[in-house]
């Protein structure tokens, strides 16, 4: 009896040993049985892994990249190169600024000297080429009007002169050739091209048309001269002034 048991315990003890799949002979048994739920128990069950959801990954973390860069670059030298040429033109716009502002004064100034001496009536000044500092002045004379009928002038403006010059032809021929024209005209060198200002004024040679025109002038010069005393003075009438005629008193 004794031994019948222990070796009932010594089958038990090996079927329990051997691999579940053996042991149940390929199948599995039913989860109710009390092996089972113990062998449940016993071993720790696999825990399901979540899936992570990863953050996405910001510009600041993984830096630019090598098309950005270079966009980058490209965009920063257009934009120094447009602040570079615009800087260089605002230079050069300064100083011609200066170089014109310096050239009208100095042709202004000679415009101002040539109608003062213009003033006195004496005989226009000849021309005249000078310089100064880096500036070429020339001063110049032409016939203001070839014909005299106002056809030369300028812009239309003979329409207005048209009149006028016709009266002065008639009353006063050969009067034309002594009206001049003065140009004034200050240049110089600004980089490649040459710059210019101009000053225009009229004169009338009042000593050449004396000379040339005596029927015209000489009439008021012989008139002026004689109301005029030795001292350049007008002269006063001299001995008793007139008697008045005496008025009766109407009685």
């Amino acid at each position: 009896m004794g031994r019948g048991r222990r070796l009932r315990d010594r089958f038990l003890r090996r079927w329990n040993d051997r691999p579940r799949s053996a042991r149940d002979g390929g199948f599995l048994r039913q989860a109710h049985h009390a092996r089972d739920r113990a062998d449940s128990r016993a071993r720790p069950r696999p825990r399901r892994r979540r899936a992570v959801v990863k953050p996405a990954a910001t510009r600041s973390q993984n830096g630019f990249t090598l098309l950005e860069v270079l966009a980058s670059a490209m965009i920063f030298a257009m934009v120094v190169t447009v602040l570079i040429g615009t800087s260089s033109s605002a230079v050069h716009r300064a100083g011609l600024s200066a170089s014109r502002l310096e050239a009208s004064l100095i042709a202004e100034e000679e415009l101002a000297l040539l109608e003062a001496d213009l003033s006195l009536h004496r005989t226009p000044p000849p021309d005249r080429d000078e310089t100064r500092d880096r500036f070429a002045i020339r001063i110049y004379s032409e016939p203001a009007l070839e014909n005299f009928s106002g056809a030369d002038l300028p812009d239309g403006e003979g329409t207005a002169a048209g009149g006028v010059a016709a009266i002065l032809a008639t009353q006063a021929p050969g009067v034309e050739a002594f009206l001049l024209r003065y140009e004034i005209r200050v240049e110089w060198i600004e980089g490649a091209s040459p710059e210019t200002i101009r000053r225009t004024t009229y004169a009338f040679d009042w000593e050449g048309a004396r000379a040339a025109l005596p029927d015209l002038f000489g009439e008021e010069s012989e008139a002026d001269s004689s109301a005029l005393g030795e001292d350049g003075e007008p002269e006063l009438p001299t001995g008793r002034p007139p008697e008045l005629p005496q008025l009766g008193t109407g009685r």
